[in-house]
């Protein structure tokens, strides 16, 4: 549950105990739903909400692309992004840790303006606790996106990365029929 284990120090009193957060975005051929159906159970919403599910398709009749960047096809267009990837992988991230630990002074406030801006943006003024959580998350991603774009990691233009995290948002939004709590 994010927490390590409560130890005793030399005096006996409390050590502070680690903690973290696992973001779970899924995109997956079968959401939690259906993983749950196979065992006859039905996911809690809060479950949903931990585990998000993404639709694969961005519905611009390209399957999961929203555009194909000049190529004939998706199969084209996937076989080029394939070579790319298995080229240039694990090049940015140590940039980004760099740059993290580099502004670690501002990184907070830099990430809580990003979300605050997405979630002004894209939750409606009526969304129940469980949507809130979630877009919390996929603010999350957006404000990594615009930040590393921000120190010329990505290559993308500014707020291409909150629109897409949005985007996504909204999808998961709609295939769980809105904003409102599933479960109070």
């Amino acid at each position: 549950n994010g927490s390590g284990k409560a130890r005793a120090n030399r005096m006996g009193a409390m050590c502070d105990t680690a903690s973290w957060r696992l973001l779970f975005l899924s995109s997956g051929e079968a959401g939690l739903a259906e993983h749950m159906a196979q065992a006859n159970r039905k996911p809690k919403a809060g479950q949903e909400v931990r585990l998000l599910d993404i639709a694969a398709d961005a519905g611009k009749g390209l399957g999961v692309f929203d555009t194909l960047h000049d190529h004939a096809n998706g199969a084209i267009f996937s076989k080029v992004l394939t070579e790319a990837t298995s080229l240039y992988y694990g090049t940015t991230a140590p940039v980004f840790i760099e740059k993290m630990v580099e502004h670690l002074d501002k990184l907070a406030l830099l990430m809580k303006k990003a979300q605050r801006e997405f979630m002004t943006q894209h939750l409606p003024a009526d969304a129940g606790g469980q949507a809130h959580r979630a877009a919390l998350r996929f603010s999350l991603v957006g404000a990594a996106g615009e930040i590393a774009t921000a120190w010329d990691i990505t290559g993308w233009q500014l707020g291409e990365a909150s629109r897409a995290a949005g985007t996504c948002f909204h999808v998961w939004m709609e295939q769980r029929g809105g904003g409102s709590n599933q479960e109070t």
